[in-house]
């Protein structure tokens, strides 16, 4: 039973590393607009005794105002201050789906890289020790 678990554990970290790599493309394809946004607040979340920061920004696209929370957090208050500019790419075909240019890029890709090695290690080992036996 365990070497099914270490199986599925390494298969489903290639599968999120593949993803992750494909949205930091996603995101360099689809974002083609560029406008600047501002921060325009904070949202504390505080999970296992650790408190972060996500940033809540105002941008123009597609004609109207947009209100979002950004998909990256930080621990420290002062480096996403509250009227900060940052640059805004959005999906022109939906101004909603956006990303902090240079954030999600490096994220998503950093995040997919590891996440594929690491089950590719995995799965070397499985094979290594037998673990289909």
């Amino acid at each position: 039973m365990e070497t099914i678990i270490t199986w599925l554990i390494g298969i489903g970290m290639i599968c999120a590393g593949i993803y992750l790599i494909w949205r930091a493309f996603y995101s360099l394809t689809k974002f083609k607009e560029e406008v600047t946004g501002r921060i325009v607040d904070l949202e504390k979340s505080v999970s296992r005794g650790r408190t972060q920061y996500y940033p809540i920004v105002e941008y123009y696209g597609g004609g109207k105002k947009i209100v979002k929370k950004v998909d990256y957090s930080s621990k420290f208050k002062k480096k996403n201050a509250i009227g900060d500019e940052v640059v805004i790419t959005y999906n022109s075909d939906n101004p909603e789906d956006f990303a902090v240019k240079g954030k999600s890029f490096k994220s998503n890709f950093g995040w997919g890289v590891a996440c594929l090695i690491l089950g590719v290690i995995v799965i070397i080992g499985q094979v290594v020790t037998g673990g289909m036996e």
